[in-house]
């Protein structure tokens, strides 16, 4: 895969295959010391999918880091008691959607006109461009389910996922109690006049 992420692999699709021993001894043991020993408030799940493989040979499959329960909800918050929130990387729901085959799909950006018809991680359908609903019930579905409470991008249409049961008001609510308790212990829904660093400027940074 070139720097452009242009290959059969790319941040979007890839998925990292690990053993228990390397998730917990390697690629999670930076998190747990943020968590347990630096109090993190909040973390962020990644764009590729992770396959956990156990010493006996099982496998959890392909999931997207955003959507793997496994991981947010029973390792961090189970585990190590996580009390934040999680939130996704810029676009990774949208890349629980399946290749898109349609034409037409692009957006523009500084280097072009850039398809959207990538090839993902594929746990939510993409029947076409306009379908809109239909994938975004789903991203929603599976990010909250998963533990994602907040999305840089789309997280999804999470009302008809309430309306038809797939996602629950305590799963929503949970999130949300997540993002407001930073919030509210930051201050930052307190009156401007009682946040003096709400009045800096730009001309108050030294750099």
């Amino acid at each position: 895969v070139g720097p452009d992420g242009k290959g059969p692999f790319n941040r979007h699709n890839f998925t990292n295959i690990m053993s228990v021993q390397e998730l917990v001894e390697y690629y999670a043991l930076p998190f747990k010391y943020a968590v347990k020993e630096g109090g993190a408030l909040g973390t962020m799940c990644s764009y590729n999918a992770v396959e956990v493989k156990s010493p006996e040979g099982k496998s959890t499959g392909s999931i997207p880091s955003c959507a793997f329960s496994e991981l947010q909800n029973g390792m961090m918050r189970g585990q190590w008691n996580f009390s934040g929130w999680i939130v996704s990387d810029c676009g990774a729901i949208s890349d629980f959607l399946e290749t898109n085959t349609c034409s037409g799909c692009h957006r523009k950006t500084s280097h072009g006109m850039e398809s959207l018809c990538l090839p993902t991680h594929g746990i939510c359908p993409s029947p076409g461009c306009h379908n809109e609903e239909q994938k975004s019930t789903c991203m929603a579905e599976k990010a909250y389910a998963g533990g994602t409470d907040l999305a840089c991008g789309v997280i999804g249409d999470y009302g008809d996922a309430l309306a038809n049961g797939t996602l629950t008001k305590l799963q929503l609510l949970e999130s949300a109690q997540r993002v407001l308790r930073t919030l509210f212990s930051l201050g930052l829904v307190n009156p401007k006049a009682e946040l003096p660093f709400k009045n800096l400027g730009s001309e108050d940074i030294a750099s």
